[in-house]
Order: C-alpha cells, then structure tokens, then sequence
C-alpha cells in the first residue's frame, strides 16, 4: 500500500496492528516499531530512493525507547511512513522499475516451482491486482506469459543438451503434466520437444 500510494489502507492497518497490541509490554511495541521502519527503510535504499525529509531522523533507538504509550509510537510511524510514501511519490520511475525487476529475479529463481501472481506479488509488497497491472504496463507482457518465455527458454537450453527426455525436462521447468508442457512448447516453438530435438541434432543449432 506504501508503494502504491494508499495512504488510507496504511494508516487503517496500522490501527489495526497496534489494536492487536493491546495489553502488550510497551518493549515489544518499541521493537516492532524499530525493526518495521529499518525494514521498510531498507526496501527503499534498494530501490534507488533516497529520503530528503527529517521525519524519518526521528526514528533513533534512544526516542522510541523514552516513548511509554503505545499511542505515540503509533503516532510517529504514521508520520515516518506518510513521509515515505510523498518521497516515493517523487521517485515513481524508480520505485516501478525496481519492484519489476526484483519480480523478474522471483521467478528466474522460482519457476521451477508452481508460482502464481500472488506469490510474486506477495513477494514485492503489492496487491495482486496492482502487480497485475504494473508488470503488463511496464514489461508489455502479462505475468502468464512472461512465465511461460522462461520456462520455454530454459527448457530449450535442457533439450539441446540431450541429456533428458521430454517429461524430465517438464518437471524440471516447473510443469508436472508433460502432455500441457509438448502443448505450450509447441505454440512457442512451432515443435514438440522431441521434434526439437531432432531439428538440433540435424542442424547443430537453432
């Protein structure tokens, strides 16, 4: 919701989190708020954005630990994180190119697995829905099909070697059903794996 812009839903959950902390030793509360904002601080370095307001210098060990209600803390999170959020408004570049690119890493080290838009979404702090749109607008390419190009690349690269037939090469690119994996091979190839194959052995490359 910070990358998006959401300032409602951030200050909603919030509430909500600090609601659930009811009754808790005012520690916790300090070390959850710490450790969320050096959290939240550190996705935006690894974004490129660098932070230009003072609200987010308040955050030092020695004033939260002099803080003894929960609602002060709760206070100046909103303030730190409403900061944030106007300074990502002033970088959405930035901010969108590296969420899409920490997405492409996810599933280069994932599609083996059975992955979903949620899961890479999740994975990049957005709702489903607004990943959705925001990897079709900068990629070109909706998530289904960006997923199936690599899966198809690196089973290509499998198949050339010659090593493994074609329902290894399946699961190994994240397909269980090999017969759904020759089908979506052949639309991205114009071949089945095997005849592939054949066109590598006959010709030495493709």
């Amino acid at each position: 919701y910070m990358n998006a812009g959401k300032r409602e839903e951030v200050n909603n959950i919030l509430d909500c989190i600090f609601e659930r902390f009811e009754g808790l030793h005012t520690k916790i509360i300090q070390n959850f708020a710490i450790e969320l904002t050096a959290f939240v601080l550190s996705n935006l370095e690894e974004m490129g954005i660098v932070l230009k307001y003072e609200n987010t210098q308040k955050l030092y060990y020695h004033e939260v630990i002099s803080m003894n209600h929960p609602d002060a803390i709760k206070r100046m999170l909103k303030d730190i994180f409403f900061g944030i959020m106007e300074n990502i408004a002033l970088h959405p570049d930035i901010s969108t190119r590296c969420i899409i690119q920490r997405a492409k890493e996810y599933i280069g080290l994932n599609y083996v697995k059975d992955i979903s838009l949620e899961d890479v979404a999740h994975h990049v702090f957005l709702s489903p829905a607004y990943f959705s749109r925001l990897f079709k607008q900068e990629t070109g390419e909706n998530f289904s099909d960006f997923l199936i190009e690599i899966r198809m690349k690196k089973a290509m690269e499998l198949l050339k070697s010659m090593k493994f037939k074609t329902y290894e090469v399946s699961l190994m690119v994240g397909y269980k059903n090999s017969k759904y994996f020759t089908r979506l091979f052949k639309e991205y190839t114009g071949y089945t794996p095997t005849g592939y194959q054949d066109i590598v052995r006959q010709k030495g490359t493709i």
